[in-house]
């Protein structure tokens, strides 16, 4: 069973080394990477990624237009399955698919092949479980990813608030950032071309039988704000979420340093201003990478503007195929 890994990123580089590179450890055989536009190094970073540690596993795709994720990744979806993919691990650039025992994502699927609801569905649905990142974390120290251990525990009571009315009361420190999450599910699906994702990849489009998962056997572990320059680029996105609308007002204010401190785990030993809990079971899956990429973070985290980059490809041929698409997705969420 070939399991293809799927991410859409922007200026996530070095962290996008460490998420690439966990997916291929643990769970795909490949990982389609389409960079919307990246000017932090990531084209270089791949092309060496891809040379000198994973021996062309990684599928490079430049892409320049504006960003439409829902758009963007059903089209990579059609990518990955044109080239054998039977399921499509769709993550961000700060995800990372944990299952219980470590078992490979294959491996978790072959375990429900007696399952008729497995079966009869065109994807498997898992919750994303966030993480904090230390105060002083830096996401180009390596061996700082072996001290992410704080689960957030939101408080469900402030769930199902509209996003807008959840960003407003996090700005007004009402509550915290953390208190809307557990997230939507996250919809990993089966190779079909009737299926395009919704916008976050939280749903199948159309809404079609999905196979759902509990976080006790398989999660997306999630690092949604790993540091104030991550703050920043989220705020200068044209559209999102709350964690959009948070780091907007956290920027019209110049509270980012503040919104920082909220996010983050203390290193004085005090006590942060969300629910917590310590956990070991993503750093046991982070240290095989680290190890991995030990020999080589210097220079992926250093100059890499001598470095042959990969052939960006026929892009016009690419933005076809996002165009068309969005044009399906359209027409389906106007004819459910």
């Amino acid at each position: 069973m070939k399991i293809s890994g799927l991410i859409v990123a922007k200026n996530e580089w070095p962290l996008l080394a460490v998420t690439i590179s966990h997916a291929l450890t643990h769970h795909c055989d490949e990982v389609w990477l389409i960079d919307n536009a990246s000017t932090d190094g990531t084209q270089a970073g791949i092309a060496y990624l891809n040379e000198h540690v994973w021996s062309g596993r990684i599928h490079y795709v430049h892409y320049s237009e504006r960003f439409d994720q829902a758009a963007i990744t059903s089209f990579g979806m059609r990518l990955a399955w044109k080239n054998g993919a039977e399921f499509i691990l769709i993550l961000d650039g700060d995800e990372f698919l944990i299952t219980k025992n470590h078992v490979k994502f294959a491996g978790f699927l072959a375990s429900r092949t007696n399952d008729p609801d497995f079966l009869n569905a065109l994807g498997v649905q898992v919750i994303t479980q966030n993480f904090a990142v230390p105060f002083n974390f830096q996401v180009g120290d390596l061996d700082q990813y072996l001290e992410i251990d704080t689960l957030t525990i939101p408080n469900q009571e402030n769930v199902y608030n509209p996003v807008e009315e959840l960003a407003r009361k996090i700005n007004s420190d009402e509550i915290n950032f953390f208190d809307n999450h557990p997230w939507n599910f996250r919809a990993i699906p089966r190779a079909d071309n009737r299926l395009f994702v919704t916008a976050g990849t939280h749903q199948l489009t159309p809404l079609l039988p999905v196979y759902y998962t509990h976080p006790d056997e398989i999660c997306l572990a999630h690092i949604p704000l790993s540091s104030p320059k991550k703050i920043k680029s989220l705020a200068a996105l044209p559209e999102g979420g709350v964690q959009l609308l948070v780091a907007q007002a956290s920027e019209n204010s110049n509270a980012l340093d503040s919104l920082w401190r909220k996010v983050t785990m203390p290193v004085d030993g005090s006590q942060p201003n969300f629910t917590f809990q310590k956990v070991d079971w993503l750093i046991n899956t982070l240290r095989p990478v680290v190890a991995i990429l030990n020999p080589h973070w210097n220079v992926l985290v250093g100059d890499l503007s001598g470095l042959e980059l990969p052939e960006l490809g026929d892009e016009s041929s690419f933005h076809a195929g996002v165009l068309a698409c969005r044009a399906a997705i359209e027409f389906i969420l106007a004819h459910p």
